[in-house]
């Protein structure tokens, strides 16, 4: 019997781990709420609710109830924020801020008055509550806008170091273009590269230790190409991450990036080892999600049907035609149904594969009220039925037309993947990536289709609905 040799000796060199950068390691900040938005929101709605009851009542409040009234305030307040994103403004705009803290400000506001009369008049009455909000929206608004500015004028925190192939590191330098706090310091090759490319090669693979002692990176990416990660690399990269420097693959740092699964890193190895894809197996959170689907499209038809019946009239005296749009989608593992919407283009009797198309940004079909209709997002009402009848969910990806799919199937198998899960009226490459005109915009949609059918979660589920407010509100995206 032949004696089974020693696993250290597998390895190729004796267990010595670098030292870790002077700086600290932080692992993967990205998409993290901010320690320091969080603390600032609790002084600000502790400072509110104070500058609110001296104006309103000219005293301050006993101790438990202003506990009891900054805890419901703060607790929503906080909760809108962290789905709206609000913790995360790297990236995000202006208006944006402006929006979505007066929707977190909304939203705690209601609740206030809800627990005011849930628990008998204890808590903020309406004049205090309301003056409150008066306070906490510009305060909170000034306090993020001011952290933009300070990340715009600082710059660049985490560095990152990239091991692979000169194309991959353009195309990761193209995406993090709209970040300030990280910054790809170079990346090490055993390509040849144009001299062009935006990020300085710094060697190669074999010079990683001298680049990681010099530049500290908070970070190690190593792209998806196996030649790339040779026995001594490999080594290195185990001896970095033990020491407490992030190291991770292209695919997942692209996910914690921007929230996408990019088609260029995917392949069957990638796929049968991520994690994820819990709810594909999981059949009680199936129902469950099955469950919340069918109540909020219950309440949505009976709260919007004066909305959805003036609309109908609105379509009808404007053009002729029917009023609702009906078109074969591809649901559900490819299952065929009929998608319902108000129609917002002129009447055509052309048939769904005569009429496979994108709809572009000035599409001389879109009618006037067709056009209000999109920008609001309203032609999606109806879909509420198709929701009810369990062809589609609240959120998931977006159902395309059969042709299409087809189409966009003969150019990458994984595009069957989104279709692992039910459609959505919405879902996260709507609220990240809009409408799409053409292929390559699609398959774009699909890298986040892809992400959201690894992480779904009712928890992502509910950070999508309260961004599709925001979308919605600022008409970012419509068509």
């Amino acid at each position: 019997m032949t004696a089974r040799t020693p696993l250290v000796t597998r390895f190729p060199g004796p267990l010595a781990l670098p030292t870790a950068p002077r700086s600290g390691s932080r692992v993967a900040r990205i998409g993290k709420p901010r320690t320091a938005l969080l603390l600032g929101d609790v002084i600000l709605v502790l400072v509110s609710q104070l500058l609110a009851t001296q104006i309103r009542i000219d005293t301050l409040p006993a101790l438990s109830g202003l506990l009891i009234d900054q805890a419901i305030l703060f607790g929503v307040f906080a909760a809108a924020n962290y789905l709206l994103g609000l913790y995360d403004i790297n990236g995000k705009d202006l208006g944006s801020i402006v929006v979505e803290t007066a929707l977190a400000c909304l939203l705690a506001g209601m609740a206030g008055g809800l627990a005011h009369y849930a628990l008998g008049g204890i808590g903020l009455t309406r004049g205090v509550l309301g003056v409150t909000m008066i306070w906490l929206f510009p305060l909170s608004t000034m306090m993020r806008a001011f952290a933009h500015s300070r990340m715009v004028r600082t710059g660049s925190r985490d560095r990152i170091l990239f091991v692979g192939h000169p194309q991959e590191v353009t195309e990761l330098h193209q995406a993090m273009q709209r970040l300030r706090d990280i910054s790809l310091v170079g990346f090490l090759s055993w390509e040849d590269f144009d001299n062009a490319t935006p990020v300085p090669c710094l060697g190669t693979p074999e010079e990683l230790a001298r680049e990681v002692g010099m530049f500290e990176p908070t970070c190690i990416v190593f792209g998806c190409r196996d030649e790339y990660l040779k026995g001594s690399t490999k080594w290195q990269l185990l001896q970095y991450r033990f020491a407490g420097i992030a190291v991770t693959d292209l695919a997942t740092f692209y996910q914690s990036l921007c929230g996408t699964t990019p088609l260029s890193c995917l392949d069957e190895h990638w796929l049968l080892g991520a994690q994820g894809f819990n709810l594909l197996a999981d059949s009680s959170r199936q129902r469950l999600k099955r469950l919340t689907d069918c109540l909020l499209a219950t309440v949505g038809l009976a709260v919007g049907s004066p909305l959805m019946l003036l609309i109908s009239v609105a379509i009808k005296l404007t053009s002729a035609g029917p009023v609702l749009f009906r078109q074969r989608r591809a649901g559900l593992r490819e299952k065929p149904f009929e998608l319902l919407k108000f129609r917002s283009m002129v009447h055509s009797p052309r048939t769904d594969y005569e009429d496979a198309r994108w709809a572009g940004a000035q599409d001389h079909r879109v009618t006037l009220v067709g056009r209000a209709l999109r920008k609001m997002r309203l032609d999606e009402l109806p879909q509420l039925w198709n929701v009810l009848k369990g062809d589609m969910s609240f959120v998931g990806p977006r159902p395309e037309q059969i042709p299409i799919v087809e189409r966009l199937r003969g150019i990458t198998p994984f595009y069957a993947f989104r279709h692992a899960v039910r459609p959505g009226i919405t879902g996260w490459a709507q609220i990240n990536n809009g409408y799409c005109a053409s292929e390559q915009e699609s398959l774009r949609k699909l890298e986040y289709d892809l992400y959201y059918v690894q992480h779904i979660s009712l928890l992502l589920d509910l950070k999508i609905l309260f961004r599709t407010v925001s979308v919605v509100l600022t008409a970012k995206g419509s068509r």
